[in-house]
């Protein structure tokens, strides 16, 4: 069975995209089935800041704003019957460091 909407539940966000793959490569070793939602957040000065390209730094100029970039945040999603599984695995991950 799928994850879905109706079955899934939320193991981790983050805007590491190191610190994820640590955990869905720690999930997929122990077989546990996981979904990764990547989602773009635009920059803090920026309207629309993924449309407007070279004109970010216009924008700055004029108002004198500063640039912080465009992140991304990743959410693991793994089947809720496997939540408490995947939390002990997700932590086992970070005690192997």
């Amino acid at each position: 069975m799928a994850i879905t909407i109706l079955n899934r539940a939320l193991l981790r966000a983050d805007t590491s995209a190191e610190e994820t793959a640590k955990v869905w490569s720690a999930l997929r070793e122990a077989g546990i089935e996981y979904e990764v939602l990547t989602k773009h957040n635009s920059g803090a000065t920026s309207i629309n800041s993924g449309r407007l390209g070279h004109s970010k730094d216009l924008i700055n100029s004029m108002w004198g704003g500063q640039y912080y970039g465009d992140t991304y945040s990743y959410e693991i999603w793994v089947k809720k019957k496997d939540l408490e599984r995947a939390k002990e695995i997700m932590n086992g991950a970070f005690r192997l460091e």
